[in-house]
């Protein structure tokens, strides 16, 4: 799922792309306040993205959801399996309400099942739900310690809800969990971009490019980073990779707005490195 964490933009460009979900499914973007093309897997955003990237604070057994349909005898009651997979159904195709219902079930019957926390968790971020996203990541963290797509998960909802010490640990932890993911990279560089830190930003989207060479959000959010440095060249360059990898993945939309940001830095006097 893509979304847009902070809009930044080039001669009024957006540029900035969002959160990739931690989920490895469809590319998708996370819920964010100015839309552009990023992507965010759920499955994972949430994984980059791409299906989204991705809470009981304490895993205790849930009441039944109050309004729950009861099976009626001759009925066969799902099993906490059978709702998760239905709830992963829905969830692909962004009825994100559906599927934390069918969550919710898997829950009821299984407490401890930690990947229907993590996809409820992800499922409650893209609807903006960022303390539930929390709540759930923290839950399925209590089962699964080291769990990094739900730190990830509960990292972005603590970046969208302006709490970055917090999303900082988070980020760092998944990193030391999972240091090949480049979803964990990719978002920490966002993270570092809302917080004026673009030669960290600089560092993980490069870190994240290692890990997975087609990784086009970060060529393009990289750019805008060696953008706001006055390293245009750099910026361009990125620019240009980030247009050639959105056109080989079918992502019009983004391949045009790197092309754009491409034409515009081409027209401005080159700019001294900092």
């Amino acid at each position: 799922m893509k979304i847009i964490y902070q809009s930044i933009t080039i001669l009024g460009i957006v540029t900035l792309l969002g959160s990739v979900s931690v989920l490895d499914v469809n590319a998708q973007s996370k819920p964010g306040q100015t839309q552009s093309n990023p992507t965010q897997e759920e499955s994972g955003k949430p994984d980059a993205s791409p299906t989204p990237g991705e809470t009981q604070v304490v895993p205790a057994t849930p009441e039944a959801t109050p309004g729950t349909p009861q099976s009626q005898p001759g009925e066969t009651q799902l099993s906490a399996e059978e709702y998760y997979r239905q709830g992963a159904s829905k969830a692909e195709q962004r009825n994100y309400e559906g599927a934390i219902a069918d969550y919710t079930q898997a829950i009821n019957l299984k407490p401890d099942y930690a990947e229907a926390y993590l996809r409820r968790g992800i499922a409650r971020y893209f609807l903006k739900d960022y303390q539930g996203a929390i709540e759930d990541s923290t839950a399925a963290l209590k089962i699964e310690p080291n769990n990094a797509r739900a730190l990830t998960n509960r990292a972005n909802a603590y970046d969208d809800l302006g709490q970055h010490d917090q999303a900082f640990a988070d980020y760092n932890e998944a990193a030391r969990v999972d240091p090949k993911d480049p979803k964990v990279f990719y978002n920490r560089g966002i993270a570092h971009n809302r917080t004026k830190n673009d030669r960290a930003a600089v560092q993980d989207y490069t870190q994240a490019i290692q890990l997975k060479a087609d990784f086009a959000e970060a060529f393009f959010n990289r750019g805008v980073s060696y953008y706001n440095l006055k390293n245009n060249q750099a910026a361009i360059k990125d620019f240009q990779q980030a247009a050639e990898l959105f056109k080989q993945q079918g992502n019009t939309k983004s391949a045009t707005q790197a092309q754009e940001a491409v034409r515009s830095l081409q027209q401005l006097r080159p700019q001294s490195r900092s």
